[in-house]
């Protein structure tokens, strides 16, 4: 998050010159966050991966049908982490929100 905001005062401060440079610079910070944010899902994923290989086979390739099921599990779960991130962000966009004024 320290990233993201530190990319957007320098976005703001180039839009105070020219567009172009604004743009340039937001989208630099963008790619960024996009690679970081990535390297951490495929980070997560391999580290899954490696502990659902050892629970559910023991370590060793057994047969072609514990590696499906090891396979199954990991999809289920990342698809549920999907669905929880995706969720959390619209559910944003209706949250109450305190007035701005107060009546008096």
């Amino acid at each position: 998050m320290r990233i993201a905001t530190q990319a957007n005062v320098r976005t703001t401060q180039a839009a105070r010159t020219s567009l172009a440079q604004a743009l340039k610079v937001s989208f630099a910070g963008g790619t960024v966050m996009g690679l970081g944010v990535a390297g951490l899902a495929v980070l997560g994923l391999s580290l899954l991966f490696i502990a659902f290989y050892h629970f559910f086979m023991g370590g060793q390739m057994t047969s072609a049908q514990n590696m499906v099921q090891v396979l199954e599990v990991l999809t289920g779960f990342s698809l549920g982490a999907e669905s929880i991130a995706l969720f959390a962000r619209v559910g944003v966009a209706y949250t109450p929100k305190p007035p701005m004024w107060v009546p008096t």
